[in-house]
């Protein structure tokens, strides 16, 4: 299933009251290889400029990479706070 279908999944389990089972879903993806694209992520490039230089890597695109996994393991919220939204 694509991106858009997946959400709309987890909406529709929200919204009848089932989705206890979602952390399992996601963990299941995971496993399976699946992984948030930059562009899945909300974060944009001037983002991405900022986190490589707090966190003193070697380029943007290493934050871009440290973004993807972050978003992909449920840790976006950290990244907010890191950013100040």
């Amino acid at each position: 299933m694509d991106i858009w279908q997946g959400k709309v999944g987890i909406g529709e389990k929200i919204l009848m009251g089932i989705g206890g089972n979602i952390p399992d879903a996601l963990a299941m993806s995971r496993s399976d290889g699946n992984k948030c694209s930059f562009g899945d992520t909300g974060f944009d490039y001037s983002d991405a400029e900022r986190l490589a230089s707090l966190w003193s890597l070697g380029s943007v695109e290493d934050a871009k990479d440290k973004i993807e996994y972050m978003a992909t393991n449920g840790q976006s919220n950290q990244l907010d706070q890191i950013l100040g939204y």
